[in-house]
């Protein structure tokens, strides 16, 4: 026992020594998010370990002013890790689902009484209410069973009724988003793939489901209590035109104005430091020299990149 907590005490008297929160084979996995708060509120296969992006960012941030914009936010775990080390963040993402995530999942600082009256109200209504099923898809009277999608049913309508643009309406939402694979008796596989054929041991009733996720979501907001410095910033957009982030401040390319080609080190198309653009095509871009049109540590070797609109 002793040699277990041996390493924690060491790092509070040398915490330049101190050992990564994460296991390396996993820092490009979303497992260890799991069990981390606000980041285990959604499960989003294509994410990543918040753990080592903290660690990424607090290590930079000791040596030089950092600012971070993440172009491919998904479920905003980079921007999170930026706040949690209180370091001025931007994200984008164009998918509407996952990016209406980011923005629930960035809410964790708002108000936690706030929340969790909204979620008890949401939840004393949707008793009240009539279910349809009648609306469903086949596959979706597949994946629950008809008790489970009369609650979930109820539990949608009655989210419907309430202030979705608020910052608590968005937690809701996401405290139902957080149990549709828990109260489902489907099997699913890698990337959430749903297995129709598969039964689940374990499945949870929607109304119990959403009342014990309710209590994590405001357990986690008053954890996050002490959180001090800026919150991130959001964008629902293309990261080939980076609309909506702040001019001269995460993207000085576009606020500066340069010709193609003459694109900054620093630019919200960092992946590609020689040239202006920022998305695959089958045609090579005309701005970008021709022994760098293969980025440097491009998975493919032979891939090739073109302009989001100066060389079209």
């Amino acid at each position: 026992m002793f040699k277990a907590q041996l390493p924690m005490r060491q790092a509070s008297f040398f915490p330049e020594a101190a050992a990564p929160r994460y296991a390396e084979k996993t820092s490009g996995s979303f497992v260890g998010n799991m069990d981390a708060p606000v980041h285990r509120w959604f499960r989003y296969s294509a994410g990543f370990s918040g753990a080592w992006a903290e660690d990424l960012i607090a290590r930079e941030a000791k040596k030089r002013e950092v600012r971070v914009l993440d172009p491919f936010a998904g479920s905003a775990t980079t921007l999170i890790a930026a706040e949690q080390c209180g370091v001025e963040s931007w994200g984008i993402d164009s998918h509407p689902f996952v990016a209406r995530v980011a923005r629930a999942k960035l809410a964790y600082r708002s108000s936690p009484s706030d929340y969790l009256a909204a979620a008890r109200q949401v939840l004393a209504q949707a008793r009240k209410i009539t279910p349809e099923l009648e609306i469903y898809a086949p596959l979706m009277r597949r994946c629950y069973t008809d008790e489970a999608l009369r609650q979930l049913d109820c539990l949608r309508r009655a989210i419907e009724t309430a202030d979705e643009d608020s910052e608590s309406g968005r937690l809701v939402w996401l405290t139902l988003v957080a149990i549709l694979r828990a109260t489902s008796h489907v099997g699913t596989a890698n990337w959430q793939y749903l297995l129709p054929d598969r039964r689940k041991a374990r499945v949870e009733a929607p109304f119990a489901a959403f009342e014990a996720m309710m209590h994590v979501i405001h357990g986690d907001m008053r954890a996050a209590g002490g959180v001090i410095g800026p919150r991130a910033g959001f964008s629902l957009t293309d990261a080939r035109t980076c609309n909506g982030v702040p001019e001269g401040q995460f993207n000085p390319w576009r606020a500066g104005g340069a010709a193609p080609g003459a694109l900054p080190a620093s630019s919200c198309a960092p992946c590609v430091p020689r040239c202006p653009c920022r998305a695959r095509r089958r045609r090579p871009c005309r701005a970008a020299p021709r022994a760098r049109r293969t980025p440097p540590g491009s998975r493919s070797a032979g891939a090739r990149w073109s302009s989001c609109h100066p060389c079209r």
